[in-house]
């Protein structure tokens, strides 16, 4: 199979083969009800549009990855990754984690892109003091998933929960990564970014700045933590025991690095763009990767028989 990425790859809505094309399109017509009708019964405030947005957008991304390289983890895993991963930063984990790093780090507690002007004077302190926190931060379900998939490993057949919940392979980072990244993503730009500015300049700029934020976001943390995910999933098939733990220790070195710079240079679109697309590259090889190695005849909903007959 050639390396580059193939028509329906590219764009599956255009692939031929119903057995690979076929997806349940209960799930974004229910998600699009609710996205249009929610403002209708919740109160009529501005932070209800925007998570009735930011909710909207996260389903999305999910959705699309998820059907995109057919995976097996269902949508009660995925969610319960992001609602950890919201939990963890809601109820201020976060906060003390990223102060005892940077503590460790001699950065101090506040965060250190804080700072004007964004230029290369500050990339080494945003790649230590907010890149390596944040992504070793949304590491950490990862962690706890591939730690749930080497007990399912060493105790076969293993708990349902536990293997429901596990890293046992690329596909699954991926997504779970994906999962913990959109969580981030919504719970960073609607308490904080998006606050402040409604807050400080009003609801319009608010409303904006989520308009901008959410789908940049996916260059950025979706990306970063779904590629770390991958790579943890590929460490996993990796039967040398050095490069099993060198090559996931360069991914989150590299994902550390984009985030820093993303932040060092938020500024400038000439620095942002070429990140931008880094990320994006990164992100997308890993996820043919993965719809590569998916089953040639996955059936998502059912199909009429001779549909499905080999042929």
């Amino acid at each position: 199979m050639s390396d580059l990425p193939v028509r329906d790859e590219i764009a599956p809505f255009l692939e031929r083969d119903v057995r690979r094309a076929v997806v349940s399109m209960w799930e974004p017509a229910f998600a699009t009800l609710a996205f249009v009708f929610f403002p209708m019964f919740a109160p009529r405030t501005i932070a209800a549009i925007e998570w009735d947005f930011g909710l909207y957008f996260g389903f999305l991304v999910l959705f699309a990855l998820r059907a995109y390289v057919h995976s097996r983890k269902s949508w009660p895993t995925i969610l319960f990754f992001a609602l950890f991963t919201a939990a963890l930063l809601v109820f201020g984990f976060f906060d003390v984690y990223a102060s005892i790093l940077r503590g460790i780090f001699g950065l101090g507690t506040a965060d250190p892109c804080r700072t004007t002007p964004h230029d290369l004077a500050i990339f080494p302190g945003c790649t230590v003091g907010v890149g390596m926190v944040e992504e070793s931060f949304k590491a950490l379900p990862l962690f706890a998933a591939l730690v749930l998939g080497a007990l399912v490993r060493r105790r076969p057949p293993g708990s349902k929960l536990f293997r429901a919940l596990s890293l046992r392979a690329p596909g699954d980072g991926l997504v779970l990564g994906c999962s913990v990244g959109v969580a981030f993503t919504l719970i960073e730009t609607i308490l904080q970014y998006v606050s402040d500015a409604t807050h400080h300049q009003g609801d319009a700029f608010g409303l904006a700045e989520e308009l901008i934020r959410l789908p940049s976001t996916f260059f950025g943390h979706v990306a970063w933590t779904a590629y770390f995910g991958f790579v943890l999933g590929e460490a996993l098939l990796e039967r040398n025991r050095i490069r099993s733990i060198a090559i996931p220790c360069a991914a989150f070195l590299i994902v550390a690095a984009l985030h820093g710079a993303w932040d060092a240079f938020n500024d400038n679109i000439f620095v942002l763009t070429p990140i931008a697309l880094i990320s994006m590259a990164i992100f997308y090889s890993a996820a043919v990767t993965v719809r590569r190695a998916a089953p040639e005849a996955v059936v998502v909903v059912p199909v009429p028989a001779a549909a499905t007959a080999p042929g």
